[in-house]
This record gives C-alpha cells, sequence and structure tokens, in this order.
C-alpha cells in the first residue's frame, strides 16, 4: 500500500509495486528529487537505488528490458510552457532516452493553460504490450493510449472539461473482455465513483459502476476472482467489491500526522509469480 503525507515531509510514498521476482518497486518524492528502489521485501534491503531530478513523482514502472518508464509531472515551465511529460529513463545511464511531451500534443489553452506549474498533473503511466503506454493526466479529465514507437495517441476515453465520463481521475488500467474488447477501468475520484468502459462499435460505453459510500477513490484494480480492489482514499480505507458491489474485505487505512491518506493498493502474488493481466502495476 502506498501513503501520501503532507507536502514538505522527509519523503512519502505514492507507487509500491509487486515485481515478478517477489520484491517490490517502491517511488518515493523527497527534497526536490524522486527516489526509486527495489526493496527485497524478506531482508527490508534496497536492491538497488535510483534518484530522478523531478519532484513529486507519483508513478513509475518497469520496462521488461529493465528500464523505468515515468509520469514526469510538475515539470518546469519554460518560455510560457510546461514541461509536463512521460519518459523512459535508462538506470545505467541515469539518463533520459525516451519523452512525450503534453505541449507537443494538446493545444496549449487546455486545463487552464500550459503555462501553470502543476498542468497535466500526470499521475500514472502503466505498460501496455511491448510498445504502448496508458497515460493519465488527470487535470486533462482523460486516459490516453500512447504507441511508444509512433507518439500517435491511440485511444482516449474522457476529454478536458467534460466531466460526466471521467472528472480528475486517477490510476486507470487497461483490460481486456472475454472476447477482446478493450476496457479501462479508472478511480473516478472528483465523481466519487469506480468507472469501467469498454470500446465497442467506435465508441467507449460505460458497463460497471462503484458508487455509494466512496469519497474520492483513487485507485481500483481488477483482481483474478473478478472482484475488485478499491483504495477508497479520502474515506481512509481499502476495500474488495464483487461484480454487484457486495463488499467482502475491508480494511481502514488511517496514520498521524494529518493529512495522510492511502493513495495505491495492489494485491501481492506469490513470489516468483508473474503479475496476472488484471493485475495493476
Amino acid at each position: 500500500m502506498a501513503v501520501r503525507g503532507a507536502h514538505g515531509a522527509a519523503g512519502w510514498f505514492y507507487d509500491v509495486d509487486p515485481l515478478p521476482n517477489g520484491n517490490l518497486l517502491v517511488v518515493s518524492p523527497r527534497a526536490g528529487e524522486t527516489l526509486v528502489c527495489e526493496l527485497d521485501r524478506e531482508t527490508r534491503e534496497r536492491v538497488w537505488t535510483e534518484r530522478l531530478p523531478f519532484t513529486d513523482t507519483h508513478d513509475v514502472d518497469r520496462l521488461d528490458d529493465g528500464r523505468l518508464v515515468v509520469a514526469h509531472m510538475r515539470a518546469d515551465v519554460e518560455n510560457g510552457t510546461s514541461g509536463d511529460r512521460v519518459v523512459v529513463w535508462n538506470r545505467s545511464e541515469s539518463a533520459v532516452t525516451w519523452e512525450w511531451r503534453f505541449a507537443d500534443h494538446f493545444p496549449h489553452d487546455t486545463a487552464g493553460g500550459a503555462d501553470s506549474a502543476d498542468w497535466t498533473h500526470v499521475n500514472d503511466v502503466d505498460p501496455v504490450g511491448d510498445d504502448r503506454l496508458l497515460v493519465s493526466p488527470r487535470n486533462f479529465d482523460q486516459v490516453l493510449l500512447i504507441n511508444r514507437t509512433t507518439d500517435d495517441i491511440e485511444m482516449r476515453l474522457g476529454s478536458d472539461g467534460e466531466t460526466e465520463t471521467l472528472h480528475a481521475q486517477h490510476n486507470p488500467d487497461f483490460l481486456r473482455g472475454a472476447d477482446g474488447t478493450p476496457t479501462m477501468l479508472v478511480a473516478d475520484s472528483e465523481n466519487d465513483r469506480v468507472v469501467e468502459y469498454a470500446r465497442e462499435n467506435g465508441s467507449w460505453n460505460r458497463t460497471w459502476t462503484l458508487t455509494g459510500n466512496l469519497t474520492w477513490p483513487r485507485d481500483a484494480d481488477r483482481l483474478p476472482n473478478g472482484n475488485t480492489l478499491v483504495v477508497d482514499s479520502l474515506g481512509h480505507r481499502v476495500i474488495e467489491v464483487t461484480p454487484t458491489g457486495r463488499v467482502v474485505w475491508e480494511y481502514y487505512a488511517t496514520w498521524a500526522p494529518t493529512p495522510s491518506a492511502a493513495v495505491r493498493a495492489t494485491r501481492r502474488p506469490p513470489v516468483g509469480r508473474a503479475p496476472a493481466p488484471g493485475w495493476s502495476g
């Protein structure tokens, strides 16, 4: 489970992901940079540590070749334009080897203007297959599937300011239906719900909605048993619900000092087994 603490603290945690070898990939912004490490969960020792020159990074994932893909939010504004981007970081070179800048693909008046110090608030990036990335620019009220080879946006769910579909969402997952239908599961935070959309006949159709006693949910993962693991962030709890919305398990997550909130949760697979397709990274 990842926990967000007060900004200005020595360090806080936005993302902890299980790796195929049973270790954990940990993301911890602190003091103007982001510490990323592989943590041996048995010994609690770091296998390796990388310090990225990025402030307040919410999500880092590892590609199959060991490189890191990073949601670089709150990048510097230069010449009136935000540098928010998604990058691939090569650990052996300690350098960015690929980048996708939002300002190159969106009108600069999107979400109040590209001169903002927090223009996109891109909070999540997940590899999908070998060459695609699922990206969540929260302030744009949309989710993007980007082709890393062509730089094209291949799929887009939602649009800026159209809050009926998504409103300041977090941590989407790209899934496939039983018939292969592209599907997105999204914590629709400002709408206080979790939603699932399927791509059918060229349009996105909402096929599942979880509402009720949710307060700013920030993460939702589809589990192998068909249930959904939800982080009800400002409800200070993690819950598992059935497809009909029945809560079968919950954990109340409160810590001091405040403010604090759970932001991510992932059901850990057995040691030595790769995450199943429904697991979130």
